[in-house]
């Protein structure tokens, strides 16, 4: 899945008189640059939510400098799923309580389908399971949101 904490950026910087630019460094504000030769689009990930402080440096044949600075605001919509059960040495016939700690940045654009050992799934953010036999049962618990899916 794709997710929005890539940034795009385009510089449209333009050389005065006959002078030809030949390098354009960026700075992304996060601790990572980028050094071009050409112009045109390029595009950054940020891996955390945040305003960082993006920079430009456009450099001519004659070593002149010229800079564009820019604040950015990358949404990152992480989701961390997670649970935890009522009880965790079950006896059978016993129903247990799932409860979900996942976290996501989006609760709001945020699903999430519980799949148990016998193929049967449940959608919600709380689930309850009925174990009807002895042994060992995986619980898988599928969080996704527009972005990002998580398991």
């Amino acid at each position: 899945c794709s997710s929005s904490n890539t940034i795009y950026f385009e510089d449209t910087s333009r050389a005065t008189g006959n002078i030809a630019l030949n390098s354009w460094q960026w700075s992304f504000g996060d601790g990572r640059g980028a050094t071009y030769s050409k112009p045109g689009e390029i595009s950054h990930p940020y891996m955390y939510e945040g305003m960082y402080y993006t920079t430009l440096k456009v450099t001519d044949a004659e070593g002149c400098s010229g800079y564009a600075r820019s604040y950015v605001y990358p949404d990152i919509y992480s989701v961390v799923a997670s649970f935890h059960s009522s009880a965790t040495n079950i006896s059978p016939g016993t129903t247990v309580y799932l409860q979900n700690t996942s976290r996501s940045s989006d609760e709001t654009n945020t699903t999430y389908t519980w799949v148990f050992h016998d193929g049967s799934t449940s959608a919600g953010h709380e689930a309850n399971f009925h174990f009807k036999d002895p042994g060992n049962y995986k619980i898988l618990l599928i969080e996704k949101n527009l972005f990002i899916d998580q398991i």
